[in-house]
């Protein structure tokens, strides 16, 4: 049994096997996370079925005190009853991360962040999202450009040439709105003469939307409003049923557009 005293243990204090850590390292990350892209990072390269991962994910949620084995995960709903996970303020504790990154997320925020997730972790080429300040410390000539609010990403292409981006996240926005929203955001980079003259050719934009139809239309959008500015849209059916809970809510005009 972990002593009484002991605000952070460690992980071998709680039993925590390498891919738990790793598991709850990759929520501190994305700040939640869902059982469908546990398996599929987790435990589907390795063969094992999606009921393997809900075992786990069922065990780091257990409190135990008599196991010495505190809960680690806590479970919300994205939009009605639609599950996901973040950690706990002792995970947290344990793997040295500040708790606001960890904290709950507010419910008009959850699913910007489940759509960031599905973007970066459901992809066939590897990327990750990285936090304002990391991306400041990346790139400090160009700081200003990553503002409060706003979803970034890395990935390094073929070539090895590391490229980063900002995601934005369709939670049922009309199309055309949408895309002057995205130029908006890229009109105000280009006024930092460094982004122009080191970065732009490494920079790109991506679209989270939940279906083809959808993304057909942001691409005609695009394309009538003569957008220069590479822009990758990737359709996440899991984000469907979010988007539909949402429109079923009453919202204000923010919320409608993703609120990035």
């Amino acid at each position: 049994m972990i002593p009484q005293d002991i605000l952070s243990p460690t992980p071998s204090q709680v039993g925590l096997k390498g891919r738990d850590e790793r598991i709850l390292r990759h929520v501190t990350r994305y700040r939640l996370t869902t059982l469908d892209v546990v398996h599929h990072l987790f435990f589907e390269p390795e063969g094992k079925c999606k009921e393997t991962a809900r075992t786990v994910v069922r065990r780091l949620r257990k409190h135990e005190p008599e196991k010495g084995r505190p809960a680690l995960l806590m479970r919300t709903t994205l939009v009605g009853r639609q599950p996901c996970y973040h950690l706990t303020p002792l995970a947290a504790r344990m793997l040295g991360v500040p708790s606001a990154p960890t904290a709950l997320i507010g419910t008009h925020a959850r699913p910007i962040a489940y759509g960031v997730l599905l973007f970066c972790c459901l992809s066939d080429e590897p990327r990750r999202c990285e936090s304002r300040a990391a991306m400041q410390d990346l790139y400090p000539e160009i700081a200003p450009c990553f503002r409060p609010g706003q979803n970034f990403f890395l990935r390094t292409d073929q070539a090895g040439v590391e490229r980063f981006g900002q995601i934005y996240v369709d939670l049922g926005a009309e199309a055309r709105p949408f895309i002057r929203k995205v130029l908006k955001a890229y009109r105000r980079h280009c006024k930092h003469p460094e982004f122009l003259s080191k970065h732009d050719e490494h920079f790109s934009f991506a679209i989270v939307t939940h279906s083809k139809s959808k993304r057909d239309a942001l691409i005609r959008a695009a394309r009538d409003l003569g957008v220069k500015v590479p822009i990758t849209i990737a359709v996440r059916p899991l984000l469907a049923d979010v988007v539909m809970g949402i429109q079923r809510k009453p919202r204000n005009k923010r919320d409608s557009s993703g609120g990035q």
